[in-house]
């Protein structure tokens, strides 16, 4: 127990430690750090976003068949695209970011601590939380967002070519029927958990990286947590944090 929430409080203060520094980060190796850890994963995301509209859309309307409801497959462009926005491509491109940049951001940061670059970055009077966590920290805060509405576009593209291939359903039937199922709230709460797993992410894989121990199999340990704990992290907080921005956004008359 002692354990756990010393582990806990190390996140809150790096984080905050992370935040605090943001003014003082070279703007091109942020730049840097946003096309590593965002720009280059922009494509496995969106296969896997397509692939989910599709078996969603394909799994919706052998639902409605089976429970005798056929004619309700013009229902499946509003719940692909508000499934999609709403959970399925926060969650995916959050658990997919994890799996690649978490563990690299881990590997990266652990690497130097073993093999004692971070202390000589402190030799040389650099500040490792400024020059390692702040950058990833800020980057994977602003990609999160745009690779979830990418993943939201994706996987309601994959809905459209399968009701347009086996649904027979007009594309602007489609379009229209999805769009007018989004509303700005939905988008909203999707960004704001995605940019909150972001800096999630960026923080345990920093975290992991600069406690590891051990040498090589330290590395490979730091790696490891960083994937499963993210993985937990974005899961359980998922409930939590659509809750509380909800009710926020809802409390905004303008939503």
């Amino acid at each position: 127990m002692k354990s756990t929430l010393s582990t806990l409080g190390g996140y809150v203060s790096l984080t905050l430690r992370a935040i605090s520094r943001s003014l003082q980060v070279d703007p091109r190796h942020l730049w840097l750090q946003v096309e590593e850890l965002g720009v280059d994963a922009w494509l496995i995301v969106m296969v896997t976003a397509f692939f989910t509209g599709s078996v969603l859309a394909l799994q919706t309307s052998i639902a409605f068949i089976d429970f005798g409801m056929g004619g309700a497959t013009v229902f499946i462009p509003k719940i692909v695209t508000k499934s999609m926005v709403l959970e399925l491509g926060p969650v995916f491109s959050a658990l997919i970011v994890a799996g690649r940049s978490g563990a690299g951001i881990g590997a990266q940061v652990a690497s130097m601590n073993v093999s004692e670059q971070i202390n000589a970055l402190r030799a040389l009077a650099v500040d490792p939380i400024t020059y390692l966590v702040t950058p990833r920290v800020l980057a994977m805060a602003f990609v999160m967002p745009l690779l979830t509405i990418l993943a939201d576009f994706a996987g309601m593209f994959g809905g459209l070519v399968y009701s347009f291939t086996k649904l027979d359903m007009q594309a602007m039937d489609y379009l229209s029927r999805a769009l007018e199922s989004v509303l700005l709230k939905d988008v909203l709460t999707s960004s704001l958990k995605a940019a909150a797993w972001g800096v999630l992410i960026a923080v345990i894989g920093c975290y992991q990286g600069l406690t590891a121990k051990q040498g090589v199999v330290g590395v490979g340990q730091a790696t490891r947590r960083t994937v499963v704990i993210c993985t937990i992290s974005i899961l359980v907080s998922d409930f939590f944090l659509t809750r509380i921005f909800r009710l926020v956004l809802s409390a905004v008359p303008i939503f």
